[in-house]
């Protein structure tokens, strides 16, 4: 979750032209929620995860009184926050969003074994 304030920052990955990011700029008193790829998999892709990259703020430019001249940027803080079920838990596709035109893109995991799978994919060709 983000409640943003007039500091930008958050890009979007266009889905349509992967490589290309979108700003998501500041609405006063909006929150942005970030899915993440569990919620995808159990809403069968009705709510896709976004991939998401964070830039630096805009620089700021300041002149103190000895005529020098500052460029900073605003502080920015974040405190991601991650929840997840106990690792026997099995995760499907909630059967709402099964239908004959929308067919089950996954098969059914137990939340450790998908953890693995996440894990090995992230790393994938280092080390």
């Amino acid at each position: 979750m983000l409640f943003q304030d007039d500091c930008e920052g958050l890009e979007l990955e266009n889905p349509k032209n992967p490589g290309e990011f979108l700003s998501a700029k500041p609405v006063p008193g909006a929150c942005v929620v970030n899915i993440g790829d569990m919620f995808e998999r159990i809403t069968n892709d009705t709510f896709p995860s976004a991939t998401h990259r964070v830039t630096l703020p805009p620089v700021q430019v300041s002149q103190d009184n000895g005529s020098n001249i500052k460029r900073l940027t605003r502080a920015r803080y974040s405190i991601p926050y991650f929840v997840a079920p106990d690792g026997d838990t099995m995760i499907h596709c909630l059967p709402s969003r099964v239908d004959k035109d929308h067919p089950r893109a996954y098969e059914d995991v137990k939340f450790s074994d998908y953890g693995g799978m996440r894990s090995k994919y992230q790393y994938q060709g280092e080390g």
